[in-house]
């Protein structure tokens, strides 16, 4: 008896429309490493930008007390800005471009710390992106969608 995969993976398609749009714009996808951090233990960040998005510089937004963190462009108006650097560049054959990950790490805090963030890029034109973006799991439930009334071969 075969397995069946069933919902936004059922089919090829459905497959590569699910990973077009996971190695596309800008993504982080809870990419944090330790997963479950100790008090005292620095946390890293990545997030992955895809070849359809011209991010030039990407930076993140932090609280440490639970709030809500906001910024834009590098700036922080609630919390604190933390810069992300360039740290890799693979070809992704899927997508016929270059996948850039950056990452950048939070620094130790004490076992009472909630941390909230939130991730941007922007280019050089002005035009930001938060990550997730574009969100993937609406995405490809909208091409399951569409397949299933017929829209997708």
């Amino acid at each position: 008896m075969d397995d069946v995969i069933f919902g936004t993976l059922l089919t090829d398609p459905l497959k590569l429309i699910h990973q077009r749009l996971s190695w596309s714009g800008l993504q982080h996808q809870h990419l944090v490493q330790p997963r479950d951090p100790q008090p005292g233990e620095p946390i890293r960040l990545t997030v992955f930008v895809g070849p359809d998005c011209p991010v030039t510089a990407v930076a993140g937004y932090c609280t440490y007390d639970g709030s809500e963190p906001s910024g834009s462009k590098g700036k922080a108006s609630r919390g604190t800005a933390i810069p992300f650097v360039l740290a890799g560049v693979e070809w992704d054959s899927v997508s016929w471009g270059y996948r850039v990950r950056w990452e950048a790490v939070l620094p130790p805090q004490p076992e009472t710390a909630l941390i909230r963030y939130q991730i941007s890029g922007w280019a050089d034109d002005g035009t930001e992106y938060y990550a997730d973006w574009p969100l993937v799991k609406r995405s490809s439930e909208a091409a399951t969608s569409a397949y299933f009334r017929g829209g997708v071969d």
